[in-house]
Order: structure tokens, then sequence, then C-alpha cells
């Protein structure tokens, strides 16, 4: 129950804090609440069942979904859907509808597209509609990545309103031209809102 009742005590720190961050009875927690009982979230689900769900919803989504690029590979753009569900705890992702969630991993796609050997990848990008500043990021994994990138941003003081990290098998060809997502090198791949 250690690890099980830690993370779940992460969870209930994590609502209960944005839940003080939104004043009572505002919009955005009137809206979060509703949006999650409409979409069927519900706290009795297990995360293998959130999972499950999330990832139904956001295949479904993908094959509607209007490219930005024309290079972007519907199916890469699946599987890496289904791998990036699969590799992080989806309670972490509520709120987000699944068009907008398809859309965020859209760019995760475009920069993971190609990447050599030992090569870090990097894309800032400011989103005006949320106000948000997005970091993507893409290496091999290898430990303390997530630490390392928070100490840094507590350093300069910036405010994480997310943090997604997900372990995502790909195969490259030797130029680092992505092949194939669901096997292969493990490569880290982490977005974080400020």
């Amino acid at each position: 129950t250690g690890r099980v009742g830690a993370r779940s005590g992460v969870f209930v720190r994590r609502r209960v804090r944005w839940l003080r961050s939104a004043p009572a009875g505002s919009a955005l927690a009137r809206t979060s609440c509703e949006s999650h009982r409409r979409a069927g979230w519900s706290e009795r689900m297990s995360p293998r069942q959130l999972t499950s769900r999330l990832i139904n919803e956001v295949q479904q989504a993908v094959t509607t979904f209007q490219p930005t690029r024309s290079e972007t590979d519907r199916e890469q753009l699946g599987a890496l859907a289904k791998a990036v569900l699969a590799s992080v705890d989806v309670r972490d992702l509520r709120g987000i509808p699944s068009t907008r969630l398809v859309s965020q991993l859209e760019h995760l796609l475009a920069l993971i597209e190609r990447r050599k050997h030992g090569e870090i990848k990097i894309n800032l990008r400011y989103q005006d509609d949320t106000d948000t500043l997005v970091i993507e990021t893409c290496v091999e994994d290898q430990p303390f990545l997530v630490s390392t990138l928070r100490a840094v941003l507590a350093s300069e003081h910036y405010d994480v309103r997310r943090f997604v990290n997900a372990i995502v098998t790909v195969r490259r060809d030797p130029s680092g031209k992505l092949v194939s997502i669901g096997s292969g090198a493990s490569e880290s791949v982490m977005r974080v809102e400020l």
C-alpha cells in the first residue's frame, strides 16, 4: 500500500491545491466539475479504467481531427496518443477535451519526428488562448529528467500549471527519422505548461 497510498496522497494534494486556486463557486471550478461529470469521469473509476476510457475517446478524436500540419501522420498520431496516455496518470489530464489533447499531441509528434541519438529536442511556444508558455522536450529516457527540469523551473520561480512526462518507445532509422511508436528504445517526452 506504500506506493498506492503515496500516489493517492499526491492526487489528493493536487486536487486540494487546484480547488484552493479556484475561488469557491467560480466558473472555473463549476465548469471543470461539470465537464468531468458529463464526460463520465468518476472518482470511483480505477486509474486503469480511466486510462482505457481516455485512450478510446482520444482515438475517436484522432479519426475526425483536422491536422494543422500537412505532414501529420494519423497512424503515428494515434500511436503516440496511446503510448502517452498509457504512460501517464490520466487524472492529471482532467479538464482537457479530447480534441485539444489531440492537438497538443500533434505538436509533440512534430517535435519527435526527427531526433538523432544523443540529441535533446526542445520546443517553446506561447498559447494565446490560454496565456500559457509551453515547453516540449524529447530525449533518451534517463534518471532525474523530471526532477532536474522541475528544479530549473522552480529556481526561476515559474508556476507550473501542468507537467506531463511520458516514456514512449520508438524506433528510428539511422538518420533519426521516426519509423514507429510502440516498440524500440525508450524516450522521455515531456510537456510543461507555465
